[in-house]
């Protein structure tokens, strides 16, 4: 849907890769502000290193910068983190430069797209839930009212009971 962001086991992720690529810096140097971060994230208290997802869970900040490795199309291996998008924020608090204003709302753009279409996707299937359980609640009641005028047919004094 984006080439900024992506959607993963219900979460939506960037790339510190890429940040550096939209950003216009060199990927060695974000990986060192992410590095840093986390460092002095690491030497806060428990209770301020807890954030809450869009979904109300608690996420660790360690959670939120996932470490991985990639392969560049020279097919080398490198190190690089995932971010989602409280990650991405806390990122953009060290970041500065002329190309950082309009990659920064790219991203914010981005990950409100994601979320919108994440959210469409789910409340059309809420949608398509509820009418199912509408209908089975009606040939439930259609049946009932069936049974009921069976048993009254058959002498039942109780049967609308």
């Amino acid at each position: 849907m984006n080439e900024l962001v992506f959607q993963e086991k219900n979460e939506i992720w960037t790339t510190s890769d890429l940040i550096a690529e939209k950003f216009g810096k060199q990927h060695i140097h974000v990986l060192e502000k992410i590095d840093t971060l986390l460092k002095d994230l690491e030497n806060l208290t428990l209770k301020s290193s807890i954030v809450k997802n869009k979904y109300g869970r608690v996420v660790k900040f360690p959670e939120i910068f996932k470490e991985e490795t990639y392969i560049n199309e020279r097919n080398r291996e490198y190190r690089r983190y995932k971010l989602n998008k409280p990650a991405f924020t806390l990122l953009l608090m060290q970041v500065s430069g002329k190309k950082v204003i309009e990659a920064q709302r790219l991203f914010n753009q981005a990950f409100y797209s994601m979320e919108q279409h994440i959210l469409k996707l789910s409340n059309h299937s809420f949608q398509q839930a509820r009418e199912q359980g509408k209908l089975a609640r009606k040939q439930l009641t259609d049946t009932i009212k069936e049974l009921v005028e069976y048993a009254t047919k058959q002498g039942s004094q109780n049967a609308k009971l």
